[in-house]
């Protein structure tokens, strides 16, 4: 009957961690309230294994684990600041950002998709293309990071997608309604005449929103159709 109580207590653990609160409070909590279920620190060690035990009743374990989740967390910043500088080195930033306004757009687009850290990785994929640009960089991070989500898809060939396009808009999104099928007849028109009439940077930046609307549709059906649960563990798994 003890260890009924147990998958509750650690879950609260976890997420009182999660939640910054202080390792020695939730030690003095949640260690003593398990010690007492199984009578004593003895038993309790007996019955949840004495490794466990140890980590829930000695603060400085706590304490080690948050001071390395927390260098953890800095030198993951650090490093995608520097892919996010080398990105925009290497492509002259095509992109049309500075570093500031990068990650200033990262963050709305993680906001706009709740999925942060997938938008970080488009965002970076978008600077590293050199193919996308102007008013359609932060459309397409939210478009991409979303489907991606929704789909499951790797965010590096969702972008890709969105790149083609900025080499032959017309065959490019012929080839890729072929895969989705979310054009109408009257777009496909429009797009093509933008070709004919050499409007080449107004086509492509047809070409890539008309993706990102037939992504969005797309997703929002998916998104429909998952239940609660299935979000929560996606929304999860990108922290």
């Amino acid at each position: 009957a003890a260890m009924n109580t147990v998958p509750a207590q650690l879950t609260d653990i976890a997420t009182q961690l999660a939640g910054g609160q202080n390792p020695f409070l939730i030690m003095l909590q949640q260690g003593g309230q398990l010690r007492d279920v199984f009578g004593s620190v003895g038993g309790a060690a007996k019955a949840l294994g004495s490794t466990v035990m140890r980590a829930l009743l000695n603060p400085w374990t706590l304490l080690a684990a948050v001071v390395g989740g927390t260098a953890f967390a800095f030198y993951k910043a650090v490093t995608a600041q520097e892919d996010i500088q080398k990105a925009l080195i290497l492509t002259n930033n095509y992109v049309g950002l500075t570093t500031e306004s990068f990650n200033e757009m990262s963050k709305s687009v993680g906001e706009a998709s709740g999925r942060s850290s997938l938008a970080s990785d488009a965002m970076l994929a978008i600077a590293s293309s050199a193919k996308i640009a102007g008013q359609n960089v932060e459309r397409i991070a939210t478009s991409s990071t979303k489907f991606a989500a929704a789909t499951g898809q790797d965010i590096d060939k969702v972008v890709a997608e969105y790149a083609s396009l900025a080499e032959s808009p017309v065959e490019a999104l012929d080839r890729l309604d072929t895969k989705y099928r979310f054009l109408t007849t009257a777009q496909r028109e429009n797009l093509a005449e933008l070709k004919k009439q050499g409007k080449e940077y107004e086509a492509v930046s047809m070409a890539q929103t008309l993706l990102a609307d037939g992504h969005d549709a797309m997703t929002n059906r998916i998104v429909a159709g998952q239940g609660l649960i299935s979000q929560g563990i996606a929304r999860i798994k990108d922290t």
